[in-house]
Parts: structure tokens; C-alpha cells; sequence
């Protein structure tokens, strides 16, 4: 066996084993029944034309000057992968937070509980995009944004910052990314 088959062998078994993990995690979530009072579902899946850039980048060179396997077989692996992953989105939905009572649920693959009469600071990360709630324990929390509708992470944020017992302190970029002033 070539060392380039070693490598396409080893591309198809990671793949395999993402498309995998991504199936356990959203079919676990997507099965539990969590009473709350206020969820957050992320948006819809959808399909962009960017997402398909690289797979068509790698089987244009593995076509180009003669076929060369490992850029073709990257290519159609994640192609693969992005059109298998947008399917599993669209048929395991489940809320990715919720609140129940003064609990705040984060339904991931394990699912995390915070104590929200503890929340005490909300700021936001440029980088990631994703607002970090953070606890008195130094517990935190990132939500990331683009994942969910404007007014549902609102009012979200709002009643988690109604639970608290304490003074939540929230920085400037933070209240400016959650389009939500009026109300703080």
C-alpha cells in the first residue's frame, strides 16, 4: 500500500468518525425532555454556497495535471461531510438552552446546569462572537450568537438577568450586540 492510500484511509476514518460523533451529540440532545420556562433553539441549517468552496477547491487540483487521489477523495469526503451534517441539522432540532426556575440548562451532549441567582457579569468575545455569562463560582457560559434569532436571545438574556440575585454587570459590547439597551 502507498503512503498515499495510508492517508486517504486515514482522511475517510476521520471523517467517518466525525459525522459520527456529530450524529450521537445531536440525537442525544434532541431525545431529552427538559421542562422550562424560556428555550433557545438555534436557527435552522441551511445551505450556503461558501461551504462548498474548499470540497470543489480540493477535487479541482486532485483533477488537475492528472488525477491525484488524496485532493480528489478530500474533496468528495467533505462534501460528504457538509451535506450529511446540514441533513442531521434539520432532523434533530432541540432547544440548545433553557431556563427552568433559577436554573439555566445548556443541552449539549452532556448537559450542564447553572445557578442563575449567581450570574453577576455578561460580556462579549469579538473573535468568536459569542456573549459569555459568567458566574460568581468563575463558572462561565458562551452562547454564540449568530447561532439565534435576535429577539428569542433577548429575551432569553432578560429572564436569566431577572433570576440573578445579584448585580449583573454587563460590558458595553455586550449590550450593543444583543440589540437590547432599552431594557438593561
Amino acid at each position: 500500500m502507498k503512503m498515499e492510500q495510508y492517508y486517504i484511509l486515514i482522511l475517510v476514518l476521520l471523517n467517518g468518525f466525525g459525522m459520527a460523533w456529530h450524529y450521537l451529540r445531536l440525537s442525544r440532545m434532541s431525545e431529552r425532555k427538559i421542562n422550562s420556562d424560556y428555550s433557545i433553539c438555534q436557527l435552522p441549517a441551511t445551505l450556503h454556497w461558501t461551504q462548498f468552496v474548499i470540497p470543489a477547491l480540493f477535487i479541482s487540483i486532485g483533477f488537475y495535471g492528472g488525477v491525484n487521489l488524496f485532493f480528489l477523495s478530500s474533496g468528495v469526503a467533505l462534501f460528504i461531510s457538509t451535506m450529511t451534517e446540514w441533513l442531521m441539522a434539520k432532523k434533530y432540532v432541540a432547544d440548545a438552552y433553557l431556563i427552568s426556575g433559577d436554573t439555566l440548562i445548556q443541552n449539549d451532549y452532556k448537559s450542564r446546569t447553572f445557578n442563575l441567582q449567581a450570574l453577576n457579569f455578561i460580556d462579549f468575545s469579538p473573535f468568536t462572537d459569542t456573549l459569555k455569562l459568567q458566574f460568581e463560582n468563575k463558572k462561565t457560559i458562551s452562547i454564540h450568537r449568530p447561532d439565534f434569532d435576535n429577539d428569542s436571545l433577548r429575551s432569553f438574556i432578560k429572564a436569566a438577568i431577572e433570576k440573578s440575585n445579584d448585580v449583573v454587570v454587563i460590558s458595553d459590547d455586550a449590550r450593543s450586540k444583543i440589540y437590547a439597551v432599552a431594557w438593561f
